[in-house]
């Protein structure tokens, strides 16, 4: 769980971890306390919600070449990016907006290709994670819309397919009742 948030590259943990600090800080609460900060267990998915993590900054990853980004800062692309190119790219949030975080682990085909005991475990860990986060976000507004965002969940370094990812993410989505699922793709020029 947020295990590579201080690494080099600028992926999913990474990004989350820099727009909502809290999240770093509770993957070190719970290695200081010796308590595992996993989202699978003996290959069983166990998703974690985070509830009412305040988001400081918004950090644009998209190309903006007049800010000196000519590329993406996702992926490998942010080791290679200017302090100022990064500075520029980081907006302050105030005051701070609260996000449910899902945090969960992707599966790692064989590049693109899943077993059928696979796509069930996608569809039963997206599933309990989105109706967990629907729950959790209703206690306290139980007429609120409940939106999901999410994006090519295992589709970069573990090479999975990003079409049946997504159809398994909407339908996971429907199943659980959310009201909206943002889907975001990336960089167009990064689409199969």
């Amino acid at each position: 769980m947020f295990c590579a948030y201080g690494g080099p590259l600028l992926a999913q943990d990474e990004l989350q971890v820099a727009e909502h600090p809290v999240l770093g800080s509770l993957r070190e609460a719970l290695r200081a306390l010796h308590e595992p900060a996993v989202t699978v267990t003996a290959e069983s998915p166990t998703p974690v919600l985070v509830r009412n993590a305040e988001r400081r900054v918004i950090l644009r990853t998209d190309p903006d070449p007049a800010r000196g980004r000519p590329h993406s800062l996702y992926g490998s692309n942010f080791g290679y990016a200017t302090e100022p190119a990064i500075r520029a790219a980081v907006e302050a949030v105030d005051p701070p907006t609260l996000s449910n975080i899902l945090a969960i682990e992707a599966p790692r085909p064989s590049f693109g290709v899943y077993s059928q005991y696979e796509i069930r475990w996608v569809l039963r860990t997206a599933y309990s994670g989105y109706r967990a986060a629907i729950e959790e976000s209703r206690m306290d507004a139980p007429d609120c819309a409940v939106e999901i965002h999410t994006g090519h969940w295992g589709c970069g370094a573990y090479g999975g397919n990003r079409t049946l990812m997504t159809v398994l993410q909407v339908l996971a989505a429907r199943m659980a009742g959310a009201d909206r699922l943002i889907y975001h793709h990336g960089p167009t020029n990064q689409l199969p």
